[in-house]
């Protein structure tokens, strides 16, 4: 007997984002994937070097990932994690001058520019 190891599989693509932050202390790196799914982001995966990090990353992969495959559009999803801010958080300069005051408004704006096509 021959199992086919692909069987019931579905291969999705997307482009992989290295986002870097720069906290007081030292730079982080978050890889961010945005898959698609018959054109359209279907899901995302967050990545870390910090293991704390790990539980919160996953909890909003997995939410966000949820809203795009119920049809939610990415433009919204975005501008929602923009919208978060964080008080005990430093803010976050970006190369652009900006400023970000939190790791989920810096995650919302890479989601952003994926929808927007300006990445």
């Amino acid at each position: 007997m021959t199992i086919d190891p692909t069987a019931g599989f579905e291969v999705r693509h997307g482009p992989t984002y290295k986002i870097r932050v720069a906290l007081p202390d030292r730079v982080e790196k978050i890889y961010l994937t945005v898959n698609h799914q018959d054109g359209k982001p279907f899901e995302i995966f967050i990545r870390a070097d910090r293991p704390e990090l790990f539980e919160w990353i996953t909890l909003a992969a997995r939410y966000v990932s949820r809203d795009l495959q119920r049809g939610r559009p990415l433009t919204d999803v975005a501008a929602e994690m923009i919208a978060i801010h964080s008080e005990g958080s430093s803010m976050h300069v970006l190369a652009d001058g900006s400023q970000c005051h939190s790791l989920v408004e810096r995650i919302g704006r890479e989601l952003a520019k994926h929808a927007a096509g300006t990445h």
